[in-house]
């Protein structure tokens, strides 16, 4: 009765069912235990960030700045984000390069005018 199955299917339904209910119930108790895994990992790390203030005497103690993103919990995820991160790389790379032709370029021209 705890895991979800009523009594009527309990007493008159499929004895089968009961393999199942078990299962799902030990789903749903594995999924809040990680919930609950990751909530203290939240708060572990808000504590972390505040931390160096809390040291009595600590003059150059600052805040670390929070997450401003959730943790990735998927590697499919990870990997879209990896990707992203590459190219948002590759594009500043390349404004640098081009800063530094238009430099060069500008110097280039300055020197033989």
């Amino acid at each position: 009765m705890a895991m979800g199955m009523s009594r009527d299917e309990y007493w008159n339904g499929d004895p089968s069912a009961v393999i199942d209910y078990r299962k799902a119930d030990k789903i749903r108790t594995n999924r809040r235990n990680y919930e609950a895994w990751l909530q203290g990992l939240y708060i572990y790390d808000a504590y972390t960030c505040v931390a160096p203030v809390l040291i009595p005497f600590n003059k150059n103690a600052r805040i670390s700045p929070y997450p401003k993103e959730p943790y990735i919990l998927f590697a499919d995820e990870r990997k879209e984000k990896a990707k992203q991160e590459e190219i948002e790389r590759d594009k500043r790379n390349q404004a640098q390069v081009r800063a530094w032709f238009k430099r060069v370029n500008e110097r280039k021209g300055s020197k033989t005018e």
